[in-house]
């Protein structure tokens, strides 16, 4: 495989506007549990077609990189290439979901830009992961693309969002590169930091508009169902 070397608040809409945040929070836990499993299978196709062999993450760094497992060779003591897993069951999308802010208020679409960086406060744009594998929704293909790319998309579609709040009033926006929409955070998370109702802005990222991209096809595709 070319480029892998020997690794064959939401605050009230605008006057006269009535445009909510969609609610996401229906089966939370079933799908994550759904989702573990996809990831497993996932894992067993790299090892079975792509004859890659990979070792898991730690606990700190699932839950702070956003590495779901290491690339390695077959002694384990080699390269490592941190990779991330998205996983998404029974969904009617071909994308990749990546989520870009949370949590999501109306005040930032002020100082939006005066931000920068750091105004990207979800959990997927902390990601340290170099490749990004997912399946399409029928599971008989694994997509890998660059996670920097991924993140640059993301970026883009979040400005297009802020940019169509501005002239619209609407909580999304779509381009070339896929959709970006505001929906209350299904894990109904609440802390000291973010009480109550959360809302943030996922992307939905199409696969196809990358410039560097390797898809695989399957023998034994994955269930989704």
């Amino acid at each position: 495989m070319d480029g892998f070397g020997e690794f064959g608040g939401l605050g009230q809409p605008r006057s006269g506007r009535n445009k909510q945040p969609l609610d996401d929070t229906a089966n939370y836990t079933s799908r994550i549990e759904a989702a573990k499993q996809i990831e497993l299978e996932i894992r067993d196709r790299l090892a079975t077609e792509l004859g890659w062999q990979t070792i898991d993450a730690t606990e700190d760094q699932d839950k702070y990189d956003g590495i779901d497992g290491w690339i390695t060779n077959q002694d384990g003591k080699g390269v490592h290439i941190p990779f991330q897993i998205k996983a998404r069951k029974n969904s009617s999308g071909n994308d990749i979901l990546w989520e870009a802010i949370k949590p999501w208020k109306i005040s930032l679409v002020d100082n939006f830009e005066d931000l920068g960086n750091d105004v990207f406060s979800g959990k997927d744009m902390k990601c340290k992961s170099e490749y990004l594998i997912s399946a399409n929704n029928i599971g008989n293909t694994i997509r890998i693309r660059n996670v920097s790319e991924v993140m640059a998309k993301a970026k883009k579609l979040t400005e297009a969002l802020v940019q169509n709040y501005r002239a619209t009033g609407n909580t999304f926006a779509k381009t070339q590169d896929g959709e970006a929409r505001v929906v209350k955070d299904p894990s109904q998370q609440a802390n000291f930091h973010m009480r109550g109702n959360i809302f943030k802005i996922n992307c939905f990222i199409s696969p196809h508009e990358f410039e560097w991209k390797q898809d695989v096809n399957l023998k034994n595709p994955i269930s989704l169902i």
